[in-house]
């Protein structure tokens, strides 16, 4: 389930936007200007951003856009302006700073999702976290197996369902190896395996630092040269 960042001052912009996207079966979070925005996209990844253009305190969506282009960590993330500004400069100032697309409010459910599903289709197809198989024990007050590990986050096989959108702090001897603290995830994706009672559950990394991060690129890279050796 792709995890989406929608931005604006307009606390019923924020609403109907947010609603839309979660009946379209997307996690959603919301932040009430760009400075919030810039917080939580350091603490956390997402799989896209949508932003309105004018927000006070200083951080306009065409700023928060260029901020996000310009961080090597979070670069790629698709960027959509949903903004009450349609003039051609508008469009082609938010473009220049970094938007993938841009959707003129009131919002339209269709047109809306279906740019977001096209953005999402098309990072899919031009880029992709490195992901090496693996196997470690771990603890969530309940027991589960790490199979698969990324920059982004990690994939789960637990005996139990897990709600989504959960976010909790997974303890495991893999971590202790790489000289970092247990990380703090979110779920975004928990679902019935074929066949067996255990569910395949998805997670991504909330609030790591990037020391922690360096050290997990670092074991990821290394295992999938080993892997593929």
């Amino acid at each position: 389930m792709a995890h989406i960042l929608v931005v604006d001052d307009d606390e019923l912009i924020l609403k109907v936007a947010k609603s839309v996207l979660q009946k379209a079966g997307y996690a959603v979070s919301i932040a009430k200007d760009g400075h919030a925005a810039l917080e939580l996209l350091g603490q956390e990844l997402f799989d896209m951003v949508i932003t309105d253009a004018n927000m006070p305190n200083g951080v306009s969506g065409f700023i928060l856009a260029a901020n996000i282009r310009n961080n090597e960590r979070i670069n790629n993330t698709p960027i959509m302006f949903l903004t009450g500004r349609k003039d051609k400069a508008d469009v082609a100032r938010a473009l220049e700073s970094g938007a993938d697309d841009y959707v003129v409010k009131p919002i339209d459910p269709d047109i809306f999702t279906g740019k977001v599903a096209s953005l999402l289709d098309r990072k899919k197809s031009s880029f992709s976290f490195a992901m090496t198989k693996l196997k470690a024990p771990g603890t969530w007050n309940l027991d589960f197996e790490i199979v698969a590990m990324s920059e982004q986050g990690l994939h789960l096989v637990s005996k139990s369902s897990i709600p989504v959108n959960s976010k909790v702090r997974i303890d495991s001897e893999l971590f202790e190896d790489m000289g970092i603290k247990p990380p703090m995830v979110r779920v975004t994706m928990c679902s019935q395996l074929p066949g067996v009672p255990a569910f395949m559950v998805e997670v991504s990394f909330v609030a790591v630092s990037e020391f922690d991060l360096s050290h997990i690129r670092r074991w990821v890279i290394a295992n999938n040269r080993t892997e593929s050796a």
